[in-house]
């Protein structure tokens, strides 16, 4: 896939993902009053992000090895800029 299709189907996921964001914003409102709904919306998807903390640190306590673990989870943030590299050819400056 080359890299002005890669572009063009992230410019239409992300499109049709403020779409939906923003009718389901419109019809949210217009049942209830607009704080209640952006309260309802911050709460589940703090809720959303507890229940995935949770299950990655339970998988990290089964784990055997917790400095493999620490390792896999550091080397995700290091890895970032090479993999920007490798598949959009955007250097990341230093």
């Amino acid at each position: 896939m080359s890299h002005s299709h890669k572009a063009d189907l992230a410019i239409l996921t992300l499109t049709t993902l403020v779409a939906i964001g923003w009718v389901t914003s419109q019809l949210g409102t217009g049942i209830m009053p607009p704080l209640l709904f952006t309260g309802i919306r911050l709460t589940v998807s703090a809720l959303v992000l507890v229940v995935a903390s949770i299950v990655w640190f339970y998988a990290v306590s089964l784990s055997s090895q917790i400095g493999e673990s620490a390792f896999i989870t550091s080397t995700k943030t290091l890895l970032v800029p090479f993999i920007v590299y490798f598949l959009f050819k955007i250097v990341i400056p230093r």
